[in-house]
């Protein structure tokens, strides 16, 4: 687990240390929102997996990545889908997008999961950057497939670019229409990851249905080599 081998403190400093705040506008339609992220300006950006700080792993929450934007996106420009919901999870969150787009537009309370614990470290960072750090919780351990979160009808999954891996994939899915089935609200960004461009289309249709599609701000496209799209899906029960 990337970070696992380091103290709280230290994660935090670490954080602060090799990132930088954007003031770019990542969610059109509220201003002002800041992340910490490895940016061209940071020595981490150029970096190596030689010369990351011991114990950090690969640092992938230190960028927005298209599908979790995506999502953002979709919760700003539809912050009904997040209000008076007891529970929003972001899963796979990496630097917290998601739950912090919640929380800006209204949600009383979010939770930002990944089995890295510097990603968690860089939500909490993120939501504190934005003032919503008191509402944020976050959640190392892995869910997928798991009970843990006890969600319930109503309750709202967001998860961002998560596709990327078939093995991943193929645990992911079945328990987010399990979830569906159960009446949580699952929302899924995805940029054209393989996983679901090479699906059936007919699986793909009774899995999830596609509710936006968005493009991506030229600073987003340029760092991710030229994806200029990301569709939000939701998933459908059985």
């Amino acid at each position: 687990m990337s970070g696992a081998g380091i103290g709280r403190l230290a994660r935090g400093a670490a954080v602060q240390s090799w990132t930088s705040h954007t003031r770019e506008v990542l969610y059109p339609e509220i201003r002002g929102t800041r992340l910490r992220l490895i940016t061209p300006e940071c020595e981490l950006y150029r970096s190596d997996a030689r010369s990351l700080p011991d114990g950090w792993g690969l640092p992938w929450w230190g960028f927005v990545w298209p599908g979790g934007w995506g999502v953002a996106n979709h919760i700003v420009r539809h912050p009904e889908l997040v209000h008076n919901r007891r529970t929003v999870l972001d899963l796979c969150a990496g630097c917290g997008i998601g739950a912090i787009a919640a929380l800006r537009v209204g949600a009383a309370s979010a939770v930002a999961n990944d089995i890295c614990e510097m990603a968690c470290m860089a939500a909490e960072e993120n939501a504190i950057l934005n003032n919503v750090g008191s509402q944020l919780t976050t959640d190392s351990r892995n869910l997928i497939g798991s009970e843990a979160m006890s969600l319930q009808r109503g309750d709202v999954v967001l998860v961002g670019d998560a596709l990327y891996d078939a093995g991943l994939a193929a645990e992911l899915l079945p328990w987010l229409r399990d979830l569906a089935t159960h009446g949580v609200d699952v929302y899924l960004g995805d940029p054209g990851r393989w996983v679901l461009t090479e699906m059936d289309p007919e699986e793909r249709g009774r899995l999830m249905t596609s509710v936006a599609t968005y493009t991506m701000p030229p600073i987003l496209a340029d760092e991710h080599h030229g994806i200029t799209s990301v569709t939000v899906h939701k998933l459908l029960p059985f």
